[in-house]
């Protein structure tokens, strides 16, 4: 997996008679084109490239063949509460916030189609970002703040804040 930031790089080596130059082709488009420049793709998908050298006389490298994935989509974060909206209430910026009874637990996870989704950060309040490992269960009343973030196996990042109220 790769994303359309990721510069593929295409090397040969012949001790002998020396590369002369590198072909290559991308499933679907033109064969056999001249290498010049770093390969990149900004669609998302999948890509088939095959490549090899020619030397400087002339002999052809047997074509090599790898597949690659770009994935320049941020993983989707998913939240889920145990229980139902209990009402709304004013949060102490005077924003209007959903309440949810005491005893809450809040459930994330975050799913990424393309290279899978490889963890899930919280900060609670305002305190340092951790692993989310556990749901998180809300047994005193008050305002919450949560920063989520997420990031998928090549990087891309997902944020989400969520603000609600505890109520008795």
């Amino acid at each position: 997996w790769i994303t359309s930031q990721t510069a593929m790089e295409l090397t040969a080596n012949d001790d002998e008679a020396g590369v002369k130059e590198i072909q290559y082709s991308v499933e679907g488009e033109a064969n056999n084109q001249l290498y010049t420049v770093v390969l990149s793709f900004s669609n998302e998908g999948e890509f088939a490239i095959s490549y090899g050298a020619v030397d400087k006389v002339n002999n052809v490298e047997e074509k090599q063949r790898v597949e690659i994935v770009v994935d320049n989509s941020p993983p989707v974060v998913t939240v889920n509460y145990s229980s139902s909206k209990i009402g709304s209430g004013n949060a102490e910026d005077g924003s209007v916030l959903d309440q949810y009874p005491v005893g809450t637990v809040l459930y994330l996870a975050a799913t990424d189609e393309a290279s899978g989704a490889e963890s899930i950060r919280f900060s609670l309040n305002n305190e340092a970002k951790k692993p989310f490992a556990m749901p998180l269960n809300f047994e005193t009343p008050g305002e919450q703040k949560i920063e989520i973030s997420a990031t998928d196996r090549v990087g891309n990042e997902a944020i989400k804040t969520l603000r609600f109220i505890i109520s008795e």
